[in-house]
């Protein structure tokens, strides 16, 4: 399904933001993020709320400007572009927000706002062509073509995503950036958003960048999974596999979280259920060391972990994971 050059590829993307209040402090919402989005796949980037999975989401697209690091799309550096070059390169990549309702001009009909975007863009050719182009792209998201008169306000929560999904797919990109795309949905709706997102993919070979907090969506929905915390991405790798075996203590914490989740490792052993005890950090006052050492529910936490930052180790599948205190074999170290 994928190619063997990514898509997307992220090195060392830092995001900060001047705190609130006086002072001079830093919010370190993305801390030297580095992964990989191949051709045609869905990696999911889940954590936390607050762990920078949004913002690490927008930075990419540059919604918002990153203050270090390096965005390759397609071999291109999207950071070194112009105002003109980001602009034609967001046809070949999209953002889908968490909130349709917030996403979508209220002031404009669905026929207005998917024709602005055609013409913005110069797709579709004259009027009539235009009108052609979005009946096709209601009819595409599973809506009719009738609704184009109505106004945002005039739809349910899950027919508005599905307009946001048409706006996205009105410039006919490679890449979805897809920001919690259903958690704002009603149970039966988020399914029927998940077949509809999973059908454009099959169809159309789309690139999914799927950012998220409810794992057993992203199990179902992803080929590979990256786990964030505090900013920094602290395991990745296939998501058979991190679900079979997760490796970081964070990784098995969120999973042992899941409600009705049996942990067991990829032989099926029972794993033992942990938790990661008290709040994230503020990402104003980062910690030393590991970025997860003050939660940690690992038994051979030490003071190393107050003050090293863990080095990447390889998972056998592949992917990796940062802690110092566990091996790749899945077993204990110290």
């Amino acid at each position: 399904m994928s190619a063997a050059t990514p898509l997307l590829t992220v090195r060392g993307l830092v995001t900060t933001f001047p705190a609130p209040g006086r002072g001079k402090r830093t919010v370190h919402a993305v801390n030297g993020v580095d992964f990989e989005v191949r051709r045609g796949e869905t990696l999911a980037l889940v954590g936390e709320s607050g762990s920078g999975k949004s913002t690490t989401g927008r930075s990419i697209l540059r919604l918002v400007e990153p203050a270090e690091g390096q965005v390759m799309f397609d071999g291109i550096d999207l950071r070194a572009m112009s105002a003109d070059q980001l602009r034609a390169f967001r046809r070949r990549a999209q953002f889908v927000f968490q909130d349709p309702f917030s996403a979508l001009n209220p002031r404009l009909t669905v026929r207005s706002m998917l024709d602005e975007v055609l013409r913005v863009h110069g797709l579709g050719g004259d009027a009539a062509g235009r009108q052609r182009r979005i009946e096709d792209l209601l009819e595409r998201v599973g809506m009719d073509p009738s609704v184009a008169a109505r106004y945002p306000h005039e739809f349910s929560g899950g027919q508005r995503q599905r307009l946001g999904i048409a706006r996205a797919l009105a410039v006919e990109p490679e890449l979805l950036v897809l920001d919690e795309p259903v958690s704002a949905l009603d149970v039966s709706i988020q399914a029927q958003i998940v077949n509809l997102l999973t059908r454009l993919q099959q169809d159309e070979g789309l690139t999914y960048l799927f950012i998220a907090h409810d794992l057993a969506l992203v199990e179902h929905l992803s080929d590979r999974v990256a786990v964030m915390y505090l900013g920094r991405i602290v395991e990745t790798g296939p998501t058979r596999g991190i679900f079979a075996r997760p490796l970081h203590p964070y990784t098995r914490a969120l999973l042992a979280a899941v409600p009705g989740r049996r942990p067991v490792d990829s032989e099926g052993r029972d794993l033992e259920r942990v938790r990661a005890e008290g709040e994230i950090p503020s990402p104003i006052d980062l910690p030393p060391g590991c970025v997860f050492h003050s939660r940690c529910p690992h038994p051979h936490r030490d003071d190393a972990c107050t003050r090293q930052l863990p080095a990447s180790t390889a998972r056998p599948d592949g992917g990796f994971f940062d802690c110092v205190k566990v091996s790749s074999g899945g077993g204990m170290q110290g």
